[in-house]
């Protein structure tokens, strides 16, 4: 507990060493030593104690009920008085100062004590009072419609500025008068009277009812208003709570709706039209958004494939150092600018509502692991440590392990982006089931990411989690980034019935948070994840030889692809459009296709239909080689009879993976190839 900070205020030096002695034995902490009046006026302003013990009689030209007075003004310290003897005018002085209260000289430890744990308890619940009543003014200040409370005599004890406002009047204007001056006659002169037949036989006629009347401004103008009135009583006197809302308006929009009654069928076809063409144009600018965005991320992914892919095959070749170092930042840079596209189609997906969430079972230590392997090597860059605490999660959870895993990473990306030393710590933590609030059977699970990086200012937190956002412009230039991250993982949080937030202080750190519902799961049996050389082996040794056709308009994706496959020991021919890979099917039976879509002539899906309405077709694996990722076009891919959709730029580990996946699947057209 907080020891009370006092002042005191003595001219006798052996007496105010007596008595701080006593404050200090008592629990309090005297602060400060006053003997004259300007000196305790001087000590209050610079140390701001909580309560003044101020002498009466003092020495020199300022008493001490004077200095109270000023001491008071200027900061509403409380103050209490020593006095050993008063004339009754000094007494009568010290009252319109409104001391706390008064000890008596000579006094005992338990009266001091008495008199100060009163004074502080009584400025204690003064300021509390004093708050409660500011607030209260606050929220009737940002109440739009006008409250007014009167007493039972009609006199005005509370107005709100929207009060103010209507009726024309200053807040001292109206404070202290009687009601009846709002009102227009003959209702200014009956007022009164209804309050004493109120009084008189506690009839209300009015009382729970909303009335429309008219009230009078300051200038003498009536005008429309609906008066709703209510009562409550307080210290045993009945208050009387008006609201008043101004109708002049609404009476204004009643009479031009009215002028115009004979062309209103008229006017609303004009505005229905109106709105319709709105709607359109903002159906087809969200929608050239879209259109934008996806062929923007098509254009940059096209070539970003052939960027990406050739690097792996330089990488491949055995390079240099320095060469393996320049290649390095090539991928790096790809990556970054892939990450990005990604963000701002993510983003767009969010926006439009077109993210579908999975519903499967996961194992939430592998999906860690996943994360932290992610941006392992940028932390052992920096000198960082890297870990996940223990939580009390299950391990296998049902819910959209992708969307986590994007979550997730826009945390743990950013806490070592941020943080120069020490590390980042992961956690997820879940309540027990009867604290959860989420429905029955669901679990809110909660990730946290902790890092002892530079910290956020608390003025910048509220603003972290906009789109474009970062918590300066020198941030952007520092760091990099497009400020999307946190907006997506707070959306995405939302989309999975959870929530997201931070806590931050600068240069100690931050916590990010989110939360996701999701739903207790069933473990699965897991297969090891093959690395690229791995796959590259494995289709060797079981496909060796097995016969792709390679889809694309781009010359040099159609040569990276060629010779990732080549390197698995397939065997590839190419086509350069739709209608080519039509002519070569027709004629060979393949055991892989790769199917660019969007291509000049015939493009991908058109070629698709037509290569599956061969004889042999049926089950051939067609899969889907797109710069374009929203949702829509892998559903048309797999309409169109394509078996899965990758997304350029093409990840070799994937690729060689999928390959595996489906040539299982055909090994009997593979048999009949070599």
């Amino acid at each position: 507990m907080n020891q009370a900070r006092i002042l005191v205020v003595e001219d006798e030096a052996v007496v105010a060493r007596d008595i701080a002695l006593q404050l200090t034995m008592l629990g309090y902490a005297p602060v400060g030593h006053a003997t004259r009046g300007e000196q305790a006026i001087a000590l209050a302003l610079e140390l701001h104690p909580d309560l003044v013990l101020m002498d009466i009689q003092l020495g020199g030209a300022m008493d001490g009920i004077a200095a109270a007075e000023i001491v008071r003004e200027k900061t509403m310290i409380p103050v209490v008085f020593l006095t050993a003897y008063a004339s009754d005018d000094t007494l009568e002085r010290a009252k319109k100062v409104h001391p706390y209260g008064y000890v008596l000289k000579p006094f005992s430890e338990r009266e001091l004590r008495t008199v100060l744990e009163m004074a502080l308890y009584k400025c204690t619940a003064e300021r509390q009072l004093q708050e409660a009543a500011l607030h209260t003014q606050a929220i009737l200040n940002n109440v739009a419609d006008g409250v007014i409370t009167i007493n039972d005599q009609g006199v005005m004890e509370t107005v709100n500025q929207a009060a103010c406002a209507i009726f024309g009047y200053r807040l001292t204007e109206m404070l202290g008068k009687n009601v009846s001056m709002l009102m227009p006659q003959p209702d200014q002169d009956r007022h009164d009277g209804y309050l004493a037949h109120y009084r008189d036989t506690g009839e209300a006629r009015v009382i729970g009812m909303a009335r429309d009347v008219l009230g009078q401004r300051k200038d003498g103008s009536p005008f429309p208003m609906t008066l709703s009135l209510s009562r409550t009583q307080r210290a045993g006197r009945n208050i009387f709570i008006g609201s008043i809302r101004d109708n002049t308006q609404q009476q204004h929009y009643l009479q031009e709706l009215d002028r115009h009654r004979h062309h209103l069928e008229e006017l609303v076809n004009v505005r229905t039209a109106e709105l319709t063409v709105a709607r359109q144009q903002a159906d087809a600018a969200n929608q050239a958004k879209g259109t934008f965005v996806a062929h923007m991320s098509h254009e940059i992914r096209t070539p970003m494939n052939a960027i990406l892919g050739f690097t792996h095959l330089l990488q491949s070749d055995e390079p240099t150092p320095a060469q393996r170092l320049s290649l390095g930042k090539i991928e790096r840079a790809g990556q970054h600018m892939l990450a990005v596209i990604n963000e701002v189609l993510d983003f767009t997906k969010l926006e439009a509502n077109a993210v579908v969430l999975e519903s499967m079972d996961f194992h939430l230590p592998s999906l860690l692991r996943d994360v932290l392997s992610l941006v392992s090597a940028t932390a052992q860059d920096k000198g960082l440590r890297v870990e996940v605490l223990p939580g009390n999660a299950p391990d296998w959870l049902r819910g959209d392990p992708t969307r986590l895993r994007q979550a997730l990473l826009n945390y743990v990306s950013n806490a070592v982006k941020f943080t120069d030393q020490g590390g980042v710590t992961v956690r997820v933590t879940c309540p027990a089931p009867q604290d959860s609030p989420s429905a029955e059977g669901a679990l809110m699970v909660r990730f946290e990411v902790t890092d002892t990086g530079i910290g956020i200012a608390g003025e910048k937190l509220e603003q972290l989690f906009k789109p474009f956002e970062q918590a300066n412009a020198s941030t952007t230039r520092q760091y990099g980034g497009t400020g999307l991250g946190l907006a997506i993982t707070s959306r995405l949080a939302h989309r999975m019935g959870g929530d997201a937030g931070l806590h931050s202080e600068p240069c100690v750190g931050s916590t990010f948070w989110f939360s996701a519902c999701l739903l207790p799961g069933q473990a699965q049996a897991q297969s090891a994840s093959l690395s690229v050389e791995e796959s590259i082996q494995a289709l060797r040794l079981r496909y060796p030889g097995a016969l792709v056709l390679l889809v694309d308009d781009d010359p040099f994706n159609r040569e990276v692809g060629m010779e990732l496959l080549q390197a698995a020991g397939l065997r590839v021919d190419t086509a350069a459009d739709g209608f080519d890979a039509v002519c070569q099917a027709q004629v060979t039976l393949y055991d892989l296709v790769f199917m660019d879509v969007q291509m000049p002539v015939v493009n991908g899906l058109e070629a698709t239909q037509r290569i599956r309405a061969l004889p042999g077709w049926g089950q051939v694996p067609i899969l889907a080689l797109t710069a374009n990722a929203f949702a829509q076009d892998r559903q048309m891919c797999l309409e169109a009879g394509m078996n899965e959709l990758l997304v350029k730029p093409i990840n070799p580990k994937k690729l060689y993976a999928a390959i595996l996946a489906w040539l299982s699947l055909s090994e009997t057209t593979i048999a009949g190839n070599k």
